[in-house]
Formats: C-alpha cells, structure tokens, sequence
C-alpha cells in the first residue's frame, strides 16, 4: 500500500538561482519573468511550475533519494538520465554538488527550454552534457522516427533516471509507455525517482486538460492522466520494478483549486521511486 509522506516546506522559488548564479534576488527574479515573456513571445506552453515561476529552484535535492544519489555518482561507471530537464535547473544542482558532467544526459520534448536556461536563466552557463531532445513517450513500433532509447545507446545505460513533473503531463497511454522506457534505459540495480501530481480519487483518472503536443510529428492531443499513489504503484510493479514507494505529500499544489483543469478529482502530489533489480544469476 502507498503511504503518506509528512509536509515538505515550500520550496524557495530562486534559492538554487541566486546561489549558482551569485545574484541577488531581485536579479533572479528578473530573469524568471524574462524567460516567461520569451516563451509567451514564441507561443509555446506554459506549464503550471512556469507560469507560477517556481522554476529558479532545483527539485531533484528535496528527493529522498538525493544523498544516496550522490554516493553512487562517484562510481567512475555512474550514468545518470534527466528526462524532462526543462531550463536544465536539476542538472546545474547535481555539478554544483560535485558530479561530474560527462555522467550526465538530459532529455527533454524539445530545446526551447534548455535554450533558454542557457541564454537567460543561466546568462550564457551550459553545462557539457549529453543532450537528446525528443518524445519519450513512443513504443519502439509506434513511429517511423528512430526510438529515443534505442536510437541513443540508452538500453540499460543508467544507474538512475528522474522524471520530475512530467507524468501529469501526459495521457494513460503515454505515461505507461515513458515508464516501460525509463525502465529500458536502466541497468540492472537502477532506480527511477521522481514526483507527480496525482489524484486522491479510488482510481487514476483524466483531467480537463489536453496534454500538449509541440508540434512533434505523430503527438496528438489527449485528455492529461493522474496516478493514484495506488495505481502508480502497482503500475510500476507491473512493468517489473520492485522495492517502489509512492508517498503521498502535502505540499500546496499551484491551481489546485482550479475546477478548469482538475474538475471534480481531489489532486495530489506523489513522490516515487523503484529499483530495476539486479538480473538473476545464469
């Protein structure tokens, strides 16, 4: 059974920024409004966490995960997969903290986002990692493209994937074939973190919203899906993780009370992670 997960604190929307950067706040802040007007000027969407500008702090550190993350990153073999990098905020915290950039890989839908990290968030820093940009949510058969974990080398390559705020964003569909595709780019003892907003409702259910497509060849627009801690849970299984925990945690959610996009269903926010385990012996 999922549990629940005591309150995390509301995280500071530009401590990581100030500090990476050595700015002042008031600079910081500045260049968040800068990187939302660049986005609306270029007509792309504005995901929750951006329109409420909560993007000049790192997410991956306030994990459970984090330290042990660490540890294993000083293994000389240690890969670790960002999906989602957005502004590339999380992969900026982890070199911050010591690791090294060439056992680092980001993957995002496109490159706008990392793009602007980099020219304004970030005022020119990029960091020296591999970067692919595509949809990792399409089945090996589903597409004429060359699938992203093939196509890269990615099969079993990573010690850990995130996947932080990204499940909300996509259909049932989608988000069953992301996770089958963490679980391909894993090695065996890998571990998949991440967190979501979800539902307290009895069953996983879609929202009013559309997940948005941007423009990628074949991306067609669907009714967004929400986990359950449950159902997220004994999805996972399902795929073939174990030792998966999903907690509940009673951090305010931006526009939760909005009846537009979470309708009748009581959202939540999820917490995960789970270990691909090691293959038996032959």
């Amino acid at each position: 059974m999922a549990d629940s997960a005591s309150a995390w604190p509301e995280i500071p929307e530009v401590e990581f920024l100030t500090k990476y950067s050595n700015i002042s706040k008031e600079e910081a802040l500045a260049r968040i409004e800068q990187v939302k007007d660049a986005l609306r000027r270029d007509g792309q969407h504005l995901y929750k966490c951006i329109e409420h500008g909560t993007f000049g702090n790192s997410k991956i550190n306030r994990h459970p995960f984090y330290r042990q993350l660490l540890e294993l990153s000083r293994s000389p073999d240690f890969r670790f997969l960002e999906l989602g990098c957005c502004f590339g905020v999380d992969t900026r915290k982890l070199i911050h903290d010591g690791v090294d950039p060439a056992k680092l890989s980001v993957s995002d839908l496109s490159d706008v986002y990392w793009n602007l990290g980099r020219d304004i968030l970030f005022a020119g820093d990029e960091p020296s990692v591999e970067r692919v940009f595509g949809d990792f949510t399409t089945a090996e058969s589903s597409s004429d493209l060359p699938h992203i974990v093939s196509a890269h080398g990615w099969v079993e390559k990573f010690d850990a994937v995130s996947a932080f705020a990204i499940l909300h964003c996509l259909s049932k569909e989608q988000t069953d074939q992301f996770l089958v595709n963490c679980f391909q780019s894993l090695k065996w003892g890998g571990n998949l973190i991440g967190w979501c907003v979800g539902t307290l409702n009895s069953a996983g259910s879609t929202t009013n919203v559309m997940t948005p497509t941007k423009g990628l060849p074949g991306r067609e627009e669907r009714p967004r899906f929400l986990h359950t801690a449950d159902s997220l849970l004994l999805y996972l299984h399902s795929i073939g993780f174990s030792q998966v925990r999903v907690t509940v945690s009673l951090r305010h959610i931006p526009g939760a009370d909005n009846a537009s996009y979470f309708g009748e269903l009581k959202p939540s926010f999820l917490v995960f992670s789970a270990t691909k385990l090691k293959k038996p012996a032959a």
